[in-house]
């Protein structure tokens, strides 16, 4: 049996961060993300990270772009909380002039990152592995959208 730590209020605990993440600006979360990625991780965790950490960056950017219309910045989240990765993508895209992935990133970044966040998906709700050939080409693709976004976004690397 497991007991919850009595000392937390996991549900306070949660919208506590998720407001701090709300409302730092996209600098600060590409920080985080570089932490997170300099973690040494295995293929299927590694993926979830990168696809994660477009998504992450995407949303700050979209959210901190729109907030920037004197709109409340906690009610702007709530309208990109529950987007795709790949939405949130083209919104940011879209707020630069670009309004085609496909001819924005070249070769085969987009279609391989649009595979990247569904292999994602499958390793996170199925609890599963892919073969070891996959990782590299959807990481990269997924490393690649991300430097776009810090590009894009203006931010520059600790």
């Amino acid at each position: 049996m497991t007991y919850a730590n009595t000392t937390l209020n996991y549900v306070t605990e949660l919208s506590d961060l998720r407001s701090l993440y709300v409302s730092v600006n996209p600098q600060s979360r590409l920080n985080v993300i570089r932490q997170r990625l300099a973690q040494s991780e295995i293929g299927p965790t590694r993926l979830v990270t990168i696809v994660s950490a477009v998504e992450a960056l995407a949303r700050s950017l979209a959210v901190h772009e729109s907030a920037k219309q004197g709109l409340e910045i906690a009610s702007v989240y709530d309208s990109y909380r529950y987007e795709k990765p790949e939405a949130l993508v083209k919104e940011v895209l879209n707020g630069h002039g670009y309004h085609d992935p496909q001819i924005y990133f070249k070769e085969d970044t987009w279609s391989l990152f649009l595979s990247a966040v569904g292999f994602r998906n499958l390793i996170v709700h199925e609890c599963t592995y892919l073969g070891q050939d996959k990782y590299p080409s959807l990481i990269q693709a997924s490393e690649d959208v991300l430097a776009a976004l810090i590009n894009l976004g203006g931010l520059r690397e600790i």
